[in-house]
C-alpha cells in the first residue's frame, strides 16, 4: 500500500488508480475519497478516477462535476457515465445541452451519448436532423441511429441514398450497412453489384464486401477471386472467410494453408515451405 501511495504522490497514473482501489477495499469509500483529497492538496488529480470514485460512493453531484471537468480536459470516456449522471441530476434536456457542443465537435463517445439523450427524450426528429447535417462526423452511433430512424419511418430509399453517398466517399461502415439493408430488402444482387463498382474504383473494404456477398450468392470461384484481391489489399479478416469457403468446396488443404500462411505476393496460397 505504501509503495502505491508514494508512487501516486509522484503523479504516477496507474498508482493513483491502484492506491484508490486498495484504500477503498481496505477502509471503505470515505477513506478513498479522503485519499483523493490528499492527492489533490498535493497538486495531483486524476479527474476520471475521482469522478468514478464519487459515482461509486453514490455522491452523484460531485461525480458529475468531475466528469464535466474530465470532458473539458479531453477525456472522451467521461461522456458515457457523465451523460447518465447529468440526466439523473439535471434532467434529459439539460444533459443534452451539456453534451451537444462536444458531439457537434466530433468528440468520440460524445456523439453516442448525445444521441442516446435525444432518443430517451423522444426527440426523434431532432436526432435524425442532427445526424444528417452535411458537416456531421459520421461514426457508428450516427450511422446506426440515422439509418434506423429513416427505415422505421418508411424512408428506406433515403437511407440507402445517404449510405451510398457516404460509401462513395470511402466510409466502409456505411458501405457494409448499405449492403445489409439491400439484403434485408431482398436486393442482394444489387448490393453485390454496387460493392463491385466501388471495389473496381479502388476501395479496399469494397473488395472484401464484394467477395463476401459473391460467396453468399454462391458464386464461389468468383468469390475466391475477390477474396484474393481483398487479402492482397490488406483486408486480413478476409483470410478466415476465404479459408472457410475453400473448405466448404472440399479444398481443405488449401484452406488450412491459407489460414496458417496467408497468400504470396502473386496471390497464390503460401505453403510455408522455405
Amino acid at each position: 500500500m505504501d509503495l502505491y501511495r508514494q508512487a501516486a504522490l509522484s503523479g504516477d497514473a496507474p498508482a493513483i488508480r491502484q492506491s484508490v482501489a486498495l484504500v477503498w477495499d481496505t477502509d471503505g469509500p470515505d477513506a478513498a475519497l479522503a485519499w483523493l483529497n490528499e492527492l489533490a492538496e498535493a497538486g495531483i488529480t486524476d479527474l476520471m478516477v475521482t469522478a468514478n470514485t464519487y459515482a461509486q460512493a453514490g455522491r452523484s453531484a460531485e461525480a458529475l462535476l468531475y466528469f464535466k471537468r474530465a470532458a473539458d480536459a479531453g477525456h472522451d470516456m467521461a461522456f458515457g457515465p457523465g451523460a447518465e449522471l447529468a440526466a439523473e441530476c439535471e434532467g434529459l434536456e439539460q444533459a443534452a445541452t451539456w453534451v451537444e457542443p462536444f458531439a457537434t465537435a466530433g468528440r468520440p463517445f460524445a456523439l453516442a451519448a448525445y444521441l442516446n439523450l435525444l432518443m430517451e427524450s423522444e426527440r426523434l426528429d431532432d436526432a435524425l436532423r442532427w445526424c444528417l447535417e452535411p458537416e456531421r462526423r459520421v461514426d457508428m452511433a450516427v450511422l446506426d441511429t440515422a439509418t434506423e430512424l429513416l427505415v422505421t419511418s418508411g424512408r428506406e430509399d433515403e437511407a440507402l441514398r445517404w449510405l451510398d453517398s457516404l460509401a462513395e466517399h470511402g466510409h466502409s461502415f456505411a458501405l457494409w450497412r448499405m449492403a445489409g439493408l439491400l439484403e434485408q430488402f431482398g436486393r442482394a444482387g444489387e448490393a453485390a453489384s454496387r460493392a463491385k463498382e466501388l471495389a473496381e474504383e479502388g476501395q479496399t473494404s469494397a473488395l472484401h464486401l464484394t467477395a463476401f456477398l459473391t460467396a453468399r450468392l454462391t458464386n464461389n470461384e468468383e468469390a475466391i477471386f475477390w477474396y484474393r484481391k481483398a487479402i492482397l489489399a490488406g483486408e486480413m479478416f478476409a483470410i478466415a472467410e476465404m479459408a472457410d469457403l475453400l473448405k466448404k468446396l472440399g479444398r481443405h488443404d488449401q484452406g488450412n494453408c491459407l489460414r496458417k500462411y496467408g497468400l504470396e505476393a502473386d496471390g497464390q496460397i503460401a505453403s510455408g515451405a522455405r
